[in-house]
């Protein structure tokens, strides 16, 4: 007889609104985190976690946390295990916050699939599964939603072009991508 195997999902910096199917993560104690903690130390086991999910927290730390951020989720995850990151784009004016340490761009993903760091840096291998850019929140619900379409499709359609355009059109709102961690 197999063993059933829970598939643990966890929401890093989930706040007052953890995403459904997922564990709340957060530092503050008065959010809705089920477990709370301080990256880069994540509580769980090695190999234990099918995926992590960090909406607005990496630009949070800068870029040598990160790594160390990463360190801890490779050791976590299992293999094939997934972390889906969303930050703010670059160019947002927002992106510049006081509270901000990093930036990132559309090619900000491959320095952590693609540049060599995975041994030293991460302690794993991860693989870029997609990269999406978005112009307005994703979940805009304003005048015109047509437009938002429009310019989302833009932007992924040619996406260093339009990082460097995107000054003319008020800068891209925020950048989602997923990569997975490659079992070694």
């Amino acid at each position: 007889m197999e063993k059933h195997q829970t598939k643990i999902f966890i929401d890093i910096g989930c706040g007052l609104a953890p995403e459904p199917g997922y564990v709340g993560f957060d530092i503050k104690r008065t959010s809705k985190a089920a477990i709370i903690g301080r990256l880069p130390h994540l509580p769980f086991k090695d190999n234990s976690i099918q995926g992590f999910r960090a909406r607005h927290v990496l630009e949070h730390f800068f870029s040598e946390d990160i790594f160390d951020i990463l360190r801890d989720v490779s050791r976590c995850l299992k293999p094939n295990g997934e972390f889906l990151i969303i930050v703010p784009h670059g160019t947002n004016p927002l992106a510049s916050q006081i509270d901000h340490k990093s930036y990132w761009s559309y090619n900000s993903p491959l320095t952590i699939t693609e540049d060599g760091l995975h041994d030293e840096w991460i302690g794993g291998i991860f693989r870029l599964e997609y990269r999406k850019l978005f112009w307005m929140k994703q979940d805009y619900r304003g005048r015109f939603p047509w437009l938002v379409k429009f310019m989302n499709w833009m932007i992924n359609t040619s996406p260093i072009v339009m990082e460097r355009l995107s000054f003319h059109f008020g800068g891209i709102y925020e950048m989602e991508f997923k990569i997975r961690k490659i079992a070694t």
